[in-house]
């Protein structure tokens, strides 16, 4: 028996298009700089929203003990309780990472680009702010994660091998390499605090930047890690240029 459906459908003429208009003339005219207002500190910060999580050089020990007490989440529902809680800014991420195992040896966590489209929504509905902590492998994820709703993008295994990035530093076959590893692995355990935790992937990042390979054949892992080379960075900088750029012509994305 044939089935009629009467549910009025909308063709792309039944669509109205909104105008885009925007006074830039070229990308190089465009201000990565954003400022924020915090919901509940109500402090501001001005900066390109990128962060990176190497905690050598751009954290403190502290600061890690203040991040720890709330942690990670992933739903919009915790979201909406931290910042109701009296948090400016929600780190959304459990999981991702490339040298993270939470998922495997958990079974806890959630894909991180819908983490990132539930949890800006809830986040931004209260005017609160996500970081999007994990997941980045190549630049195109970072402009996913802008897209998605994310205010701030963490990075870790994308910088993890440029000079400026902390780590330690050895030397194999002629060639310089840094290391790189999960901060519940037991290296860093056993450097930081004494005690061992499940052991997880760790990658060796070639420290030579502008070559942007990478050799990870001495441990066994399931994606090589991604470091940026000087033109990758460059290419990075211009795609983001770009997606300022477009939402600058559309100021309701």
């Amino acid at each position: 028996m044939p089935h009629i459906d009467n549910d009025v459908k909308l063709d792309f003429k039944d669509v109205l298009l909104r105008p885009k208009r925007s006074t830039l003339k070229s990308r190089v005219e465009v201000d990565l700089n954003r400022t924020f207002k915090f919901r509940n500190s109500k402090a501001t910060y001005t900066g390109i929203p990128i962060i990176a999580a190497n905690m050598d050089t751009v954290g403190t020990f502290e600061m890690a003990q203040v991040l720890a007490k709330a942690g990670n989440v992933v739903t919009g529902e915790m979201v909406e309780e931290l910042l109701l809680s009296g948090a400016d800014i929600i780190k959304v991420g459990i999981g991702p990472g490339s040298v993270c195992t939470t998922r495997k040896k958990t079974g806890v966590g959630y894909p991180q680009l819908s983490a990132v489209i539930e949890c800006s929504d809830a986040a931004h509905g209260l005017d609160g702010h996500i970081i999007s902590d994990g997941g980045c492998t190549c630049p195109g994820d970072v402009s996913k994660a802008f897209g998605a709703g994310a205010d701030f993008v963490m990075l870790g295994g994308m910088l993890a091998g440029h000079d400026e990035s902390g780590g330690e530093v050895i030397e194999k076959d002629g060639k310089k390499y840094k290391m790189f590893y999960g901060m519940s692995s037991a290296t860093a355990m056993e450097k930081y605090h004494g005690v061992r935790a499940a052991n997880g992937p760790w990658h060796r990042l070639h420290c030579d930047a502008d070559s942007g390979e990478n050799d990870d054949s001495e441990y066994a892992v399931e994606q090589p890690a991604c470091a940026l080379s000087s033109l990758e960075a460059q290419w990075l900088i211009q795609s983001l240029q770009f997606l300022v750029f477009t939402n600058d012509l559309l100021p309701t994305y």
